[in-house]
């Protein structure tokens, strides 16, 4: 009786296993950035753990390594925040694509990887150092 209700069981969870789709791309599954070129925010995943790009226009420290990520001599201004936020939905090679969310091109994913990862490290180190103050 025992060995025909775990073969019961078994067989519902591997049918059950069957009709799971699988995401296409890592973005779906959650493996992004978020940004509102509106606000001028980073949010990583889903809007859960969100970062300000203005605290990169008073803590410069990072702008050197993320404009170097890019292959950029630097980060221009006037305004630096709207600067990186542009940098991320569009790099200058081409090596991502941002995905437009919405019909207002307000709201953009782009994905983790070492470039994107570069501008968050420098969003959080300037996030700490506002913090300290």
């Amino acid at each position: 009786m025992k060995r025909l209700i775990t073969l019961f069981v078994s067989a519902i969870v591997l049918a059950g296993c069957g009709s799971i789709s699988v995401p296409k791309s890592n973005m779906e599954r959650g493996s992004f950035y978020s940004i509102d070129l509106q606000k001028l925010v980073v949010c990583h995943h889903l809007e859960t753990d969100c970062l300000s790009l203005s605290s990169l226009a008073s803590y410069h420290h990072p702008l050197d390594g993320i404009a170097a990520e890019y292959g950029q001599p630097e980060i221009s201004g006037p305004n630096i925040p709207l600067s990186i936020a542009r940098l991320m939905v569009n790099p200058p090679d081409q090596r991502y694509t941002a995905e437009q969310r919405g019909e207002t091109g307000r709201f953009y994913r782009v994905p983790i990887n070492a470039s994107t990862n570069k501008i968050w490290a420098g969003l959080r180190a300037a996030d700490d150092n506002l913090a300290v103050r």
